[in-house]
């Protein structure tokens, strides 16, 4: 690609929909509303993960929306494999990148979201610049406090080089190495803490008298 200036030259980007009032998906009688069922995607649901996969979708709410609705919704609004999400309301920036949504195809973000959709391979970079304290404190801290308030406009004209082919397999393998030592981490953290717990309440339930 020639003249590459910012992020919108290598990527498509969509807003969450308002949809205004809907309704909890029904589970009965699903062969009359599986039509109009789709599963939304908050901030909330991405946690701190910089990588959503299945089970990250198996809890989505549903929602039953109504003809008029639905007619708002566009094939290029479901979200697809490789689409990088972002928060674009509220206290607190991130971006993830779907990598599989297995059994939920009809997925939609909420309207305090915005879709990123590269039209590269190995679009892992943008998430890892995205997440970087780099843009953090230069973006999001600069232009977006106390709230975030941020644009398809804004997004399109960020200043981001596009790697070359080579670099951005390489950037990918550092991108998922590093998600894999954070979840081992994590996974640690939480053994610790279990173990922490389980001497603490062992004494609680056992006090030594003086």
């Amino acid at each position: 690609m020639k003249d590459i200036k910012g992020l919108g030259d290598f990527s498509v980007m969509l807003s969450g929909i308002a949809l205004g009032k809907t309704t909890p998906g029904v589970s009965e009688n699903r062969e009359e509303t599986d039509g109009r069922v789709y599963k939304i995607l908050r901030p909330i649901d991405m946690g701190t993960k910089a990588i959503l996969e299945p089970d990250d979708f198996c809890n989505l709410p549903e929602l039953l929306l109504t003809d008029v609705q639905q007619k708002k919704i566009k094939p290029h609004h479901l979200l697809r494999e490789n689409d990088i999400v972002i928060t674009i309301r509220g206290t607190i920036f991130r971006a993830s990148i779907i990598k599989d949504l297995h059994n939920s195809p009809n997925t939609i973000v909420s309207n305090n979201m915005m879709i990123i959709r590269p039209k590269v391979t190995y679009p892992e970079f943008i998430v890892m610049y995205l997440n970087s304290e780099w843009f953090d404190k230069n973006h999001i801290q600069k232009n977006h406090r106390p709230m975030l308030m941020i644009s398809i406009k804004e997004m399109k004209a960020l200043s981001l080089k596009l790697p070359e082919d080579s670099k951005r397999v390489l950037l990918t393998d550092v991108f998922y190495s590093a998600e894999n030592r954070h979840a081992q981490l994590k996974e640690a953290h939480k053994a610790t803490q279990r173990l922490s717990e389980s001497v603490l309440f062992e004494a609680l339930n056992n006090p030594i008298i003086d």
